[in-house]
């Protein structure tokens, strides 16, 4: 028999069967949208989850907005250890729901509101939510391979949030809340190791971190993160960074180390981050009304350390690679920092690097660039005061510091006492050579209408108080404007002016070279003017530089050209002084010794030599001198000698119009002395040869005129006049050898003319005795026998004064004797 299908009673109930499972599907999940039913399946998830993890759960509401949201409000968990585990106000989580039976969290928007988590960690490492997590825990039945659970996020915003962390184990203590954070997730792929977000904004952040590190909680640290390091690269996609009113507090009481920011606004753009070639290309970043306070223990490394382990060198691998930054623009505003090295104790004076107190940083700094061991960037504009006495007021620059340049251009640097102005380059082959070869590094320096105030050098670097000229002119502002290129062992100065010490000015051009090598020091100088006081010399130079029985003018200045080196020296000097003018060209060679070249020509005008050498007999001269010859030893010297004194004051008297020649050759001399002079007419020629154990002389000449009295030599009237003929082979007054004719001698007091005629004195000496014969009309002497004249010279002045009375007796004078013999004969001109 066969069996008849009515195809369409057939198809009518399975389409009546398939309406009805709709309808009922359809019923079930608008029932879920039902009060009474999410309170239905609320409570019984409630009590369901007290049965599972033994704490009681609170859960006012649940509503289910299939298949897109879930909400959650006054979600409480009990902690079996605390008051409160978990304590959610609000959680709202939009949730594509039918993704997730293909193994997709999609998240379209997470938003928690009132979140407040109390965390503990025991110290046998277990967390007090782990009850929780082993409630649910399943067998450890291996597992059949499943597909990756993928979650995608989106919208992100949390508010009221506070999280506690009670680290036992490693005596870590943390306090977390902040008022808000929103975000927009881009990009979330745990596979690829994939984060993108649009922007983060993070507001009112109060963060209490007390810290204890152990060494081993270290290593599980340092281990965790090797581990990290065999995944993937990290990819990660920001847009930007905003967080405002931030208060950290963090305290290491094993590292001594306690920190407190506060800040009202840092915020940055971005650009790239590529963490894995360690690039990153930064928009801006702006910190302000900050306040950083640091406290840190770091006490100063022992030179000597004992069982000290030396640090283990880290193994870096070549797929490391060095850090690149771009960052547009850094900007500081209101920012105030302190940091304290509690281990050191604050120095007295200047900057102290180990405890710093800025009360006042405003920066911005433009196109900083950070790449290949290059740094480069714009300062638009600094103020910075530190409170130990650093107070830029203003600073700005382009500055460069690469492998084969560094500069400072458009320079303005500005503190109440110091300006520092307009560029700086310097150009070497490498780093490497800014030390192991200064000299042949390059410079260009353009230092415009600048000061230095030494009271900004002395705050930095304190230790230059005691050092000159800090140590005299503490507070002084130096000016300079300064143009020098070329290598710094070869460096051309276009113009260098410096004032600012007293009176001291210096203006001057020229080439220094080898200046890194004094001993091949060479220079070319222009002086327009290098003018001072005697006060700053003797500020300036050591102590005991300038003999006592010197005395400098109190104020002179310099004008001229100088050149050479350390030993040969070629100048045309003017000098200009309060004790008088002298013009000085020179060429001196000094290379070898005791075969010194010279080439001098003097001019002085109104010198005051007595009051530079602090003889009062001495007064102003005014002379032309100039000396030409090889050696500075006398007894090795040849060298011409010529001058001309238009005058010279000595003992009050002021001598004129004396000519002078000279000429010595390894010791043998020859002078000529021509004096013109009214009171002093004469003319001499002495020559001879130098020997220091026994000189000799021979004199020949004529004194037309010499009025010793106006000479300041006697106190009474008295002229002299005739000739002299000498000539000694020994001048040792106690082994005289030799003869003086005095022809034609005449004496006067002015009023009487008292003719000598002629005077002869004839001297001898031996081993064994000594002969000295005197005649003249006054008297006729004859000493011999074995003397030293220099005892019996005051008895002889004694017997002669009997007879004339040259000068007055010496009281208390106390005559030698000798074994000699004499005889005396008067002259009838006595009697």
């Amino acid at each position: 028999m066969k069996l008849k299908i009515n195809k369409r009673k057939l198809l009518r109930r399975i389409a009546i069967t398939f309406i009805s499972i709709l309808v009922f599907l359809t019923l079930l999940i608008l029932s879920l949208r039902l009060p009474a039913v999410q309170n239905f399946i609320k409570d019984k998830l409630v009590v369901y989850l007290e049965k599972k993890i033994k704490t009681k759960v609170s859960l006012e509401r649940v509503y289910i907005g299939f298949p897109n949201s879930l909400i959650m409000e006054n979600l409480y968990l009990k902690g079996q250890d605390v008051d409160t585990l978990l304590a959610v106000k609000k959680l709202d989580v939009g949730l594509n729901m039918l993704k997730l039976i293909n193994s997709t969290a999609d998240i379209t928007s997470v938003d928690l509101e009132g979140a407040r988590a109390n965390v503990v960690r025991k110290p046998d490492g277990k967390f007090n939510f782990d009850y929780i997590i082993n409630a649910f825990a399943t067998s450890d039945k291996e597992e059949s391979p499943s597909k990756p659970f993928i979650i995608s996020l989106d919208k992100i915003n949390l508010k009221d949030i506070g999280v506690t962390f009670n680290d036992q184990q490693s005596r870590n203590d943390i306090q977390l809340y902040f008022k808000s954070f929103d975000t927009r997730v881009k990009t979330f792929d745990l596979n690829k190791n994939t984060y993108a977000v649009n922007d983060i904004n993070l507001d009112g952040l109060k963060l209490k971190l007390k810290q204890d590190l152990l060494e081993e909680v270290s290593e599980k640290v340092e281990k965790k993160v090797d581990s990290l390091n065999d995944k993937k690269p990290m990819n990660i996609g920001l847009r930007g960074i905003k967080l405002t009113n931030f208060d950290i507090d963090y305290g290491d009481d094993n590292t001594k180390t306690f920190a407190k920011v506060l800040f009202k606004e840092l915020s940055t753009k971005v650009n790239k981050l590529d963490l894995e070639n360690n690039a990153y290309n930064i928009s801006n970043v702006v910190l302000s009304g900050a306040d950083i306070n640091a406290n840190l223990y770091l006490p100063a490394q022992n030179a000597n350390p004992k069982d000290k382990k030396e640090p283990e060198v880290s193994k870096v691998s070549d797929q490391d690679k060095a850090m690149k930054l771009i960052l547009g623009k850094l900007v500081l505003n209101d920012v105030k920092a302190v940091y304290n090295n509690t281990a050191i104790a604050p120095t007295k004076q200047g900057m102290d690097f180990n405890h710093m107190n800025f009360s006042k940083m405003n920066v911005e700094v433009r196109n900083f660039k950070m790449e290949n061991n290059t740094f480069a960037g714009t300062v638009n504009s600094a103020e910075i005061k530190e409170g130990r006495g650093l107070d830029i007021l203003k600073f700005n620059t382009d500055f460069v510091y690469q492998e084969k340049q560094a500069y400072l251009k458009d320079l303005y640097l500005q503190t109440p006492k110091t300006l520092i102005r307009d560029e700086v380059i310097l150009n070497y082959e490498s780093i490497d050579q800014l030390t192991a070869n200064p000299g042949a590094v390059k410079i260009s320096a353009n230092i415009k209408n600048s000061r230095i105030g030494f009271a900004d050098i002395l705050n930095i670097v304190p230790t230059l108080r005691n050092t000159v000229p800090f140590s005299k002119y503490p507070n002084a502002i130096l000016n300079v404007n300064a143009n020098v290129q070329g290598m710094v062992n070869d460096l051309l100065i276009k113009d260098l002016k410096v004032s600012g010490l007293d009176q001291l000015r210096v203006n001057a051009s020229g080439r220094i070279k080898n200046a890194m090598k004094p001993e091949n020091l060479y220079y070319d100088l222009r002086i327009a003017e290098l003018s001072t006081e005697a006060k700053t010399i003797y500020n300036l130079v050591p102590k005991n530089t300038i003999p006592s029985n010197i005395s400098l003018p109190s104020h002179f200045s310099i004008k001229g050209s100088a050149k050479g080196t350390t030993k040969v020296v070629k100048t045309d000097l003017n000098l200009y002084s309060t004790l008088g003018n002298a013009a000085i060209v020179a060429d001196v060679d000094m290379s070898r010794k005791n075969r010194e070249l010279y080439d001098v020509n003097a001019n002085l005008q109104a010198v005051q030599v007595g009051k530079i050498i602090k003889n009062k007999d001495i007064g102003p001269i005014t002379a032309q001198i100039s000396a030409k010859g090889e050696s500075f030893d006398f007894k090795n010297a040849n060298a011409n000698l010529k001058g001309h004194v238009a005058s010279a004051v000595y003992k009050g008297y002021r001598y004129q119009n004396m000519d002078l020649t000279g000429k010595i050759n390894r010791g043998v001399y020859n002078i000529v002395l021509n004096s013109k002079d009214p009171n002093a007419n004469l003319n001499l020629i002495a020559s001879g040869v130098y020997n220091e154990k026994n000189p000799t002389v021979k004199i020949n000449g004529e004194v037309i005129k010499l009025d010793v009295n106006k000479l300041g030599f006697y106190e009474k009237p008295m002229i002299i006049a005739g000739k002299i003929d000498g000539d000694f082979s020994s001048l040792n007054p106690d082994a005289l050898n030799g003869y003086l004719n005095l022809k034609d001698f005449a004496f006067s007091d002015t009023k009487e003319v008292y003719p000598v005629q002629e005077v002869n004195l004839k001297a001898s000496s031996t081993q064994d005795s000594t002969k000295i014969i005197f005649n003249s009309q006054i008297a006729d002497v004859s000493l011999i026998g074995k003397y030293k004249l220099t005892q019996i010279f005051g008895a002889l002045t004694q017997t002669i004064n009997q007879y004339y009375e040259f000068q007055k007796p010496q009281k208390g004078r106390k005559l030698i004797r000798d074994s000699f013999s004499h005889s005396l004969q008067r002259s009838k001109m006595m009697t």
